[in-house]
């Protein structure tokens, strides 16, 4: 209850203060494609300095009673304060985001924020749901915290923050992991996993994604074992020694190895017994693509064909991201719809965050790509090839759905972060906004009458939310009931 009013009345603060405290910021970018010219201002709280744009003020209000509720946890967590304000720069969109000079390199897709332990700020965007921007904001924040106990006074002065030593991303991304969420069901999935299919790595020496999550993991290990105090111990031997093997030493007598053989064993105590009970996917279905033999790593969203002969998928085979049509009988490539990121037509296929859909007939199919510098409608005809450009006015676009019996398509829409639900005639390219609150709703499909959309649905994550939302639901499978055509 302490913890609701509190948001409620920060919430209230942060609304007077963003016209109140209104100020011209520094233009983020000009050394990379720049597509808007954004007008910055900046919401001070107790903790922040939150830079945001013109448009996204309720995003900014937001964003703030996440980073502020954050803050309140990690200190808690790890008996710390972080002694300066914190700039936080907020982008409402990931296209957005993309465009940032703060960082000169280009970023990828699958990047969603970072955090500069140099310049001690954090850059955040909104991708596609406010859910998963929480996780992430208070992921960087857990950074932010980390680097102040591990660097210490050398963040102070700046000749001194460009000689910071590194440290291991398994140190860095697992403890920001396991400060930030602890341990969640999708964790539990990869690791179970890595450990039932036997492709688990020495945490020191792991790479890519699964930095995180068995780094995640190890701590979790630690603090379920010998105490969440020792995470904190962990930490402060880092800061005096700069060598993770030493902290772990110091902390629990272990060596990396002898730590790695103690994690090993007590995931297979854990995950073994499940095994038996568990059906492998080979055992019932038919394996249609094989990313070593093709040279791959990518081949993921499938969309069967409405008659049940042909899938539609992204993959990389070719080395880049493209859409590909396979039969569904025997595998085998019926067309290459689409090859991404050889020009500005599909800068990016977001293969990551959406995913596609086929016409009634099963003579097209649809799909978002980023195109010229904002998220574009895409419909491809898979036997001639023939392409249709539809504009819809939004900050993103994904999860498109296409009507089983009039010709629209529906899809989730960003709109200065927060995403809603958008309706598309594909006879005359306009679009009507089916939604518009705070409230994450996603992956639209239709009912088989095309009479009802069936969506998910997170509610606000920082305010409560109104019960009666359209009038009919208070579940997180949401309906609306609207006429089709």
């Amino acid at each position: 209850m302490k913890v609701m009013i509190r948001t409620v009345a920060l919430a209230a603060l942060l609304f007077v203060a963003l016209s109140a405290q209104v100020a011209d910021a520094q233009y983020f970018g000009r050394n990379k494609i720049q597509y808007k010219n954004h007008d910055w201002h900046i919401l001070s709280t107790p903790h922040f300095d939150i830079h945001y744009y013109a448009g996204g003020e309720a995003f900014a209000a937001r964003a703030a009673i996440v980073l502020e509720d954050g803050y309140g946890m990690l200190a808690g967590k790890l008996r710390e304060v972080v002694p300066w304000r914190i700039p936080v720069i907020l982008y409402a969109s990931h296209a957005d985001f993309l465009q940032t000079n703060i960082d000169p390199s280009i970023i990828g897709e699958g990047v969603q924020a970072f955090a500069e332990p140099r310049r001690r700020r954090i850059v955040l965007p909104f991708t596609s749901s406010f859910k998963e921007f929480q996780h992430t904001a208070i992921h960087e924040l857990a950074h932010t915290f980390t680097f102040h106990i591990v660097y210490n006074r050398m963040l102070d002065n700046v000749f001194t923050r460009s000689y910071l030593p590194g440290y291991p991303l398994w140190v860095m991304e697992g403890i920001a992991e396991y400060l930030s969420i602890g341990w969640d069901a999708d964790s539990d999935m990869y690791i179970r996993d890595a450990v039932i299919h036997d492709y688990l790595v020495p945490f020191y020496g792991v790479g890519g994604f699964y930095v995180y999550k068995e780094g995640q993991s190890v701590f979790n290990y630690i603090a379920d074992t010998y105490g969440h105090e020792k995470v904190i111990e962990f930490l402060d031997a880092l800061a005096a020694s700069r060598s993770a093997g030493t902290a772990l030493a110091r902390t629990l007598g272990l060596s990396e190895q002898d730590l790695y053989a103690k994690w090993q064993k007590s995931l297979k105590k854990h995950y073994w017994p499940i095994y038996p009970n568990k059906v492998e996917v080979g055992d019932i279905g038919r394996r249609l693509t094989n990313h070593v033999q093709q040279r791959g790593y990518y081949n993921t969203k499938p969309i069967l064909s409405p008659d049940g002969e042909n899938i539609a998928y992204f993959s990389d085979q070719s080395g880049l991201i493209g859409l590909l049509v396979m039969s569904a009988l025997d595998g085998e490539i019926v067309e290459r719809l689409v090859t991404g990121s050889r020009s500005n037509r599909y800068e990016s296929l977001h293969f990551l965050t959406s995913s596609m859909a086929w016409s009634p007939t099963g003579e097209r199919v649809a799909f978002v790509a980023k195109s010229k510098g904002h998220d574009v409608l895409f419909i491809k005809d898979i036997f001639t090839g023939e392409e249709d450009r539809i504009e819809v006015p939004s900050d993103g676009l994904a999860a498109p759905a296409w009507s089983p019996v009039a010709n629209e398509i529906i899809l989730s829409a960003t709109y200065m972060g927060q995403t809603d639900l958008v309706l598309v005639n594909l006879d005359d390219g306009t679009s009507t906004r089916l939604t518009e609150d705070p409230a994450d709703q996603l992956t639209p499909r239709f009912f088989p009458d095309g009479k009802k959309i069936v969506f998910v649905y997170y509610p606000e994550v920082t305010i409560p939310v109104p019960g009666d939302f359209l009038g009919k639901n208070r579940d997180v499978l949401a309906e609306i009931d609207f006429l089709a055509g």
